[in-house]
């Protein structure tokens, strides 16, 4: 099963309580300072709570022209105002400092697990599917803890100490707002039911957009010799509509919520302002007429500030929803297992001999589409060992197997005879060296892709490396030398200066056992001629298997397998392969036909 239909099949199936549970493993280590910081926040909340009494009081003693109490009252809201604003700063800043640590975690975590995982897993799902939720679904978690937490939180402690205010002041008045309660909580559970599905179809539709973008913005070139740009347009625009409607699906969703919580905010001012009116006018012995005015002021006050939380809770809400959509996302992928994994009894090891056995190995990477069948070989300690064949007969496929990228479904593959499952993935790894035909070059000097940004490996170390297998050459005549920027891919270098670099990469690290996989692919003659020479040298240094296309690479090699439709044909060195008169020898007489036909 690929990973796009395991991630596919787990959505859905999450629910709340199973979310904020694996959610909370991150929450724990800031567990202290978030609610040290809550507690700032609540102090914040109760002080302004206090600024429409004193608002009314003001008013009353300005009616009664009572200026000492007018400045006394002044000066005591201007202090609270000071001092809330203190917290207030102090918690924000402690929110992002946990919100931002949180982050911070779960995306190495994330990045960590997405690092295990096979290459048929990562080949499987398109890699800006991957990135959105590594990258923007986890800065919308971020967005959880430092303010749609605090400000639900925040919302529910200014209710509480409104409700208290008002019953302080009025019973009647406190009881006219706790009716609105139950109305206010009703909305929010109803809208609550059907919100997931809205938000979880736009940050799909998010994802898939990226996954394009990123597939096609690598893929331009091709894109544009085929002359394939309208089509490509056409298919963005697809996607764009899906985007497009499914944020109109969450702004219709949203169009509705908002303004009804609004309805509710003007109905609890009507309401309190007339109780209050009712209070004041049933009681004129009770109230004079400059204690009626800023009661009532007070109370108007009290209602707005009781309409602030609510509002808050509408517009959080939203945000809430896109969080909690955003942990799913995340968790899904946390929870797809890595299909290659170390067994308990795995061990490391310092050193390979170089033995390596394939005992009647069967492998697909589509159930039933077999792309080896029942191979079986022994190459020896120090041999060199060659792999021909068509293209699509399996030559590539078992280099992937012996560094473990994917795990055989029949048969056994034995290094030092011993399964490669009893030694760990690092330690396989560490003592294999591979050169691909597809090198990848990542951003950064010369010096950083030959030794992986590992700075144990030396300068010295990096250049005998490059002058071992001939890459000195190039490098010397560059203007920086070994500090040149490589650029995206390592497109401001040829095909051959780059497979040199992979030569010196995997030189560098001195390896017991090493892959090449059509190294002299698509290169020049006079690049070829360097690789050769460096392969005559290098071949002292361990095993060595060579998966080539241009038999002239291979001749000197221990052995030779001819692979064709998944099965070992012919076997032997070059000149035995060439008495045989089979497979081997119709390409080496093919091959050599092209060559004087070029000549």
């Amino acid at each position: 099963m690929t990973l796009e239909e395991q991630i596919s099949i787990k959505e859905k199936t999450y629910k709340d309580s199973i979310l904020f549970k694996k959610l909370f493993r991150f929450f724990v280590p800031e567990i202290w300072r978030f609610i040290f910081a809550i507690l700032l926040d609540t102090l914040t909340v109760v002080i302004f709570s206090f600024e429409p009494r004193i608002t009314g009081n003001i008013v009353s003693y300005v009616s009664s022209g009572q200026f000492d109490k007018i400045l006394l009252m002044s000066l005591i809201f201007i202090g609270c105002i000071i001092i809330g604003l203190i917290f207030m700063y102090n918690g924000s800043i402690m929110l992002q400092k946990v919100g931002q640590n949180i982050v911070y975690n779960l995306r190495m975590e994330i990045f960590k697990h997405v690092d295990e995982f096979s290459i048929n897993q990562l080949n499987s799902l398109p890699v800006g599917k991957l990135v959105t939720r590594i990258i923007n679904d986890t800065s919308k978690i971020m967005r959880m803890f430092t303010d749609v937490i605090p400000s639900v939180i925040r919302s529910f402690t200014t209710l509480i100490t409104i409700l208290v205010q008002m019953f302080v002041s009025s019973w009647a008045v406190g009881l006219t707002l706790s009716a609105f309660l139950p109305l206010i909580f009703g909305v929010i559970v109803f809208f609550r039911i059907f919100s997931r599905k809205v938000f979880r179809e736009s940050r799909q539709s998010v994802s898939d957009i990226n996954g394009f973008i990123a597939e096609n913005i690598s893929g331009m070139l091709t894109t544009q010799i085929f002359n394939q740009q309208q089509r490509k347009l056409d298919e963005f625009e697809e996607k764009n509509q899906r985007v497009l409607k499914a944020h109109l699906r969450q702004v219709r969703f949203f169009a509705i919520f908002r303004p009804l919580f609004y309805l509710i905010y003007v109905l609890t001012i009507i309401a309190v302002i007339y109780v209050g009116t009712y209070i004041v006018t049933s009681n004129p012995m009770q109230y004079s007429g400059s204690e009626a005015g800023g009661l009532l002021f007070s109370f108007y006050l009290f209602a707005g500030q009781f309409s602030n939380p609510v509002t808050s809770l509408a517009q959080q809400f939203n945000a809430f929803q896109e969080s909690l959509t955003s942990v799913e996302r995340v968790c899904i992928v946390m929870d797809v297992e890595p299909e290659v994994l170390d067994i308990k009894e795995a061990k490391s090891v310092d050193k390979l001999i170089g033995k390596i056995e394939f005992r009647n190995v069967w492998f697909a990477y589509k159930k039933d589409e077999w792309v080896l069948k029942d191979v079986s070989f022994t190459i020896n300690p120090g041999e060199t060992a060659a792999f021909v064949g068509a293209t699509g007969a399996g030559k590539s496929t078992i280099i992937s197997l012996i560094t473990r990228n994917y795990e055989v479904q029949k048969g056994e593959i034995l290094i030092d005879d011993v399964p490669i499952k009893n030694y760990t993935i690092e330690t396989l790894r560490k003592h294999i060296g591979a050169m691909l035909q597809d090198v990848f070059l990542f951003a950064g000097t010369i010096k950083d892709n030959i030794s992986l940004f590992d700075e144990t490996v030396s300068k010295e170390e990096i250049v005998d490396a490059c002058k071992y297998v001939g890459a000195d050459t190039f490098i010397e005549a560059l203007p920086n030398k070994y500090e040149e920027e490589v650029r995206e891919r390592g497109n401001n270098f040829s095909m051959g200066q780059r497979q040199l670099l992979s030569f010196a990469r995997v030189v560098v690290y001195n390896p017991n056992i090493i892959l090449l996989d059509e190294a002299t692919a698509n290169i020049d003659t006079e690049t070829e001629l360097i690789i050769q020479s460096s392969l005559e040298k290098i071949s002292s240094i361990g095993t060595m298997i060579i998966v080539a296309h241009r038999l002239s690479t291979i001749k000197h090699a221990d052995k030779i397998f001819v692979i064709s439709q998944g099965r070992i044909i012919e076997q032997g060195n070059h000149q035995e392969l060439l008495k045989k008169r089979g497979t081997y020898y119709n390409l080496y007489e093919l091959q050599n036909m092209e060559k004087k036909v070029n000549e």
